[in-house]
């Protein structure tokens, strides 16, 4: 099999949190998601991801409804407090520090909700796989690593660049992703599985799909 160049892509993210992206050969996406309290890692099979991203942007509502509430009530206790500050002054500072803090953090979710992010799909039925953020600060590496992920998706020629054994062991890898994300039940994966061995000595495999 030719020879591919790795493609990594890294983004930092608010609040300490790094997301990673690595292509090895012409297989899979890896994605490394890293933040103070978790670390999370996926894997996608390149061939059931679409090599045409689109661009989404989804209003976070509730995270603006939210701080627009605590925004009031903080509002209305420093109202109260230059109305009478000797009698509600102490009390209503209390309620003012702690509405703050997550007025604030509501705040920071509907704003960065309005960052569009490049969404990659299933290539079989157009559901979102993942995303990236489009921050302008990442535009340029980000546009190189999506136009260079693409032209990979678009190089993959299945079954002619595999060997049968590569074949089935791909095949395998996509029914336990699809178990994994609950597109398949555990009869239809066994199923699929069945049907694999069958098929395990000749014939191609991507047949069955």
């Amino acid at each position: 099999m030719p020879a591919f160049e790795t493609l990594n892509f890294v983004q930092s993210l608010p609040f300490g949190r790094t997301l990673r992206f690595e292509v090895e050969g012409n297989r899979d996406v890896h994605m490394h998601y890293k933040s103070l309290f978790k670390t999370q890692s996926q894997s996608f099979p390149l061939d059931l991801i679409s090599s045409r991203p689109g661009v989404n942007k989804s209003i976070n509502l509730g995270a603006g409804i939210a701080a627009l509430i605590l925004l009031l009530i903080i509002g209305f206790c420093l109202i109260g407090y230059g109305q009478n500050p000797e009698r509600f002054g102490q009390p209503l500072m209390v309620l003012t520090l702690l509405f703050l803090p997550p007025a604030l953090i509501a705040l920071w979710f509907f704003n960065a909700s309005f960052t569009p992010a490049l969404v990659f799909f299933r290539a079989d039925d157009g559901d979102e796989l993942f995303k990236i953020p489009q921050y302008p600060k990442d535009k340029a590496p980000l546009e190189q690593f999506a136009k260079a992920l693409s032209d990979r998706i678009e190089s993959i020629r299945y079954p002619g660049t595999l060997s049968h054994a590569e074949q089935v062991e791909l095949y395998q890898k996509h029914l336990d992703f699809l178990l994994n994300e609950s597109v398949l039940t555990q009869p239809e994966y066994d199923a699929a599985m069945a049907r694999l061995e069958k098929r395990s000595s000749s014939g191609n495999v991507f047949k069955l799909i």
